[in-house]
């Protein structure tokens, strides 16, 4: 897996349908401190106010974005 990590959001993700999530470029971010776990732009919210105040597995990150294909 490839991940691109930024304190904010970025517009980075490759989210092309068409390949594979391993062939992909999966964006992380935590910053806006927000409960939502998919910011706008398709990147998966890493920050602890997502997750019940815990950090976040990455299994558990792949297993999302997988549930999103």
């Amino acid at each position: 897996y490839h991940f691109y990590l930024s304190h904010y959001p970025t517009m980075t993700s490759n989210n092309d349908s068409n390949k594979p999530l391993k062939a992909r470029i999966l964006s992380l971010s935590g910053h806006t401190h927000s409960k939502e776990i998919w910011d706008a732009a398709g990147g998966y919210n890493v920050a602890v106010d997502a997750h019940n105040c815990y950090p976040v597995d990455i299994e558990e990150i792949i297993k999302s974005f997988r549930s999103r294909t």
